[in-house]
């Protein structure tokens, strides 16, 4: 890929100065060599021959700087003799507003498609740093530049020194990248709260923690965990993207109270590269506070969301969804299985097509039918239909009806609030209470039979989900030489898996190696889930063989208990 450095040149009278990097070696010996009175020079030798210097001029500063003239070099002569390769193009001194957009068509023309651009502002006068900012993030969204380095050589700071009774002037080079950074926050953040996608913002976090790698090995405690905090924080915001776009309404409650849990862990930031970040996080927790893990009220609030953000198409499927939910929660079954929100959709199904529909509910549906609520079912039923009417013509892209956007908007509208009366006046009592409790098992075995039926009997659990293999491989082979924030990764897995497969107040089952279950006790208070353990007695059986006594020690399950703060 090529590399290209745009520069300006000016028109004052540039004295020899010794310009530098960081992390150059600057000594008094190589002065001599790295004098130079124009910083064009120094950034080129940084960045290597092979980079294409391309220097803006308008008339005076061609006539001041750019040819040699009596006994002065001029910078065209300067670079001849290094062997770069640079191009002189003209722009006008900007003098009024058709100057400055002459301009700025003259400087985007000399952007090539995906190329690495370098930015040198040194010299820049006037209005030019203001448009030439600007025209970099136009030419980034236009031509797919790749904006590498952005350098003022600071000459105002310079420190003068006396060699052989003549000044020289030492100025640092300063990397203004950051800046562009600061317009890639701007436009995630831009683009998340007006259309919901959040995948430039995330992708602005990880950049930086990937930045801030030395954090890890020489950072603070306290630094390492926002590293990772800011890293989950990109991940849980991509999640709520995807889950909104995709329609995951399976995914989006428990992820959107993640992301609002992790929001509110950020007391202040301390590594500066995410100082942009914290600009922002109000908005973000006002967007997420809503979000309590309670299923239908946050369903409905992303529904809202999408409507905010326009995705119709998604927030009309998320709202006929959502209905089925609500009623597999009032009549008592689980809305996260498929069959069992099929059994709630056909008992609303009868109740409202009852003269129209040949469906003919089986046993175990006319035992749910007889704890519903016909009223609740009929209204339903009809909101069914209506969302349905719309919903279907969405997806059949216009061709079954004339209907137009805003139809589809203002309506959505009426039948979020239509829903938003049904839960908030119908039921006395809230149906989430009907909800079946559901256990997670992270241990480093199956539960045992007797511990299954204890659940089942003792603790009202109707649905065991224990950890994946891989998962479970984790938890059982803790690495007992690195520290607990070290096992982020871990801890972020089972949170995800605590979350995705309980409600709040279900239970999780934890033991193991006793420091990561301190934190995952801890994590499943914060997340209103119940965590209990298994208690056994330990019963020695002894045998004669051979002569020898043999113990052999068998541990007996008990019962469960809660973990107590």
């Amino acid at each position: 890929m090529s590399k290209k450095l745009f520069t300006f040149l000016g028109t004052t009278d540039y004295k020899p100065t010794v310009y530098y990097f960081n992390d150059d070696s600057v000594s008094e010996d190589n002065y001599e060599k790295l004098k130079t009175p124009y910083v064009q020079l120094s950034l080129c030798k940084k960045l290597g021959y092979d980079t294409e210097l391309i220097v803006f001029l308008t008339p005076e500063a061609r006539e001041a700087n750019w040819i040699s003239k009596d006994k002065k070099e001029g910078l065209q002569e300067i670079l001849k003799k290094e062997g770069i390769n640079a191009k002189a193009v003209d722009i006008k001194s900007g003098k009024d507003v058709n100057e400055l957009w002459d301009n700025f068509n003259t400087i985007f023309e000399e952007f090539d498609k995906e190329t690495d651009v370098y930015v040198d502002i040194t010299y820049s006068l006037r209005s030019i740093p203001i448009i030439f900012m600007s025209l970099l993030s136009y030419a980034r969204a236009v031509k797919k530049i790749n904006i590498k380095g952005i350098y003022y050589g600071a000459f105002e700071v310079s420190e003068t020194i006396n060699i052989d009774n003549e000044e020289l002037k030492l100025a640092p080079i300063f990397d203004l990248t950051f800046f562009n950074r600061i317009q890639d926050w701007a436009n995630g953040t831009e683009k998340f709260l007006t259309t919901g996608d959040s995948r430039l913002l995330s992708d602005e976090i990880l950049s930086v923690k990937n930045s801030v790698k030395e954090i890890f090995k020489t950072g603070t405690i306290d630094e390492r965990n926002e590293a990772r905090l800011m890293e989950s924080i990109a991940k849980s915001l991509k999640a709520y993207s995807e889950d909104l776009f995709s329609c995951r309404g399976k995914k989006i409650v428990t992820d959107c109270k993640r992301l609002k849990d992790e929001l509110n862990k950020i007391k202040k930031i301390t590594i500066s590269d995410f100082t942009p970040f914290s600009k922002i996080i109000d908005q973000l927790i006002d967007k997420f506070m809503p979000y309590t893990g309670e299923v239908i009220n946050d369903s409905i609030y992303a529904i809202e969301q999408g409507r905010e953000f326009r995705l119709l198409q998604q927030s009309y499927t998320m709202l006929q969804e959502t209905l089925i939910t609500y009623l597999t929660i009032g009549i008592g079954l689980d809305y996260k299985e498929k069959k069992q929100r099929k059994i709630a959709e056909d008992i609303m199904k009868e109740f409202y097509y009852r003269d129209e529909s040949n469906c003919k509910l089986s046993e175990e549906e006319e035992l749910f039918k007889a704890k519903s609520d016909e009223k609740i079912m009929v209204k339903i039923g009809q909101l069914y239909k209506e969302i349905s009417d719309y919903r279907n013509d969405i997806n059949h892209n216009g061709f079954s009806s004339g209907m137009h956007y805003s139809t589809f908007e203002n309506n959505l509208y009426v039948f979020i609030e239509k829903f938003k009366e049904i839960v908030n006046n119908s039921y006395e009592t809230n149906a989430e209470e009907n909800l079946h409790k559901s256990a997670v098992s992270i241990l480093s075995h199956k539960l045992l039979k007797s511990q299954e039926e204890e659940l089942n009997r003792d603790w009202k659990v109707k649905r065991i989900v224990t950890l994946p293999e891989e998962l479970r491989n984790e938890w059982s082979n803790i690495n007992p030489n690195v520290e607990i924030e070290d096992d982020f990764n871990l801890v972020y897995k089972l949170k995800t898996f605590i979350l995705e497969n309980t409600n709040q107040e279900d239970y999780v089952i934890v033991q193991g190696e006793w420091g990561m279950t301190f934190t995952i006790v801890n994590m499943c208070f914060e997340l209103n889930r119940v965590p209990i353990y298994a208690t056994t007695e330990r019963k020695t059986k002894e045998t004669v063989k051979d002569g020898q006594v043999h113990s052999e020690k068998v541990f007996e399950h008990i019962r469960f208990r809660k973990y107590r703060i």
